[in-house]
């Protein structure tokens, strides 16, 4: 009996998926491209920043999808940057 009800909990269990990127980069010259489409995906998080230190970067995001995260920090002489972000609720922090 209970066999039969956890079969039929876990037919209606939903998945869930998500990316999480962490990026610490450190040099000259990077190119740099993240897509991310969906729910609850992260590049970097509430206590760990991505990060790049260096002489030129160029950096696109686009993260697609409710509930996302995306903290990066940038530090460097020349920087070229895209972030596209769609959809409700998400957390974004640039520096």
């Amino acid at each position: 009996m209970y066999a039969k009800i956890i079969m039929m909990l876990m037919l209606f269990a939903l998945p869930v998926m998500a990316n999480d990127i962490y990026v610490t980069q450190s040099g000259a010259d990077l190119d740099l491209d993240i897509t991310q489409d969906g729910q609850n995906n992260q590049v970097g998080n509430s206590t760990t920043a991505s990060s790049v230190i260096g002489a030129s970067a160029t950096i696109d995001i686009d993260q697609v999808g409710n509930s996302n995260v995306l903290k990066f920090d940038v530090n460097g002489a020349n920087y070229t940057g895209t972030f596209n972000v769609t959809g409700n609720s998400n957390d974004i922090d640039i520096l």
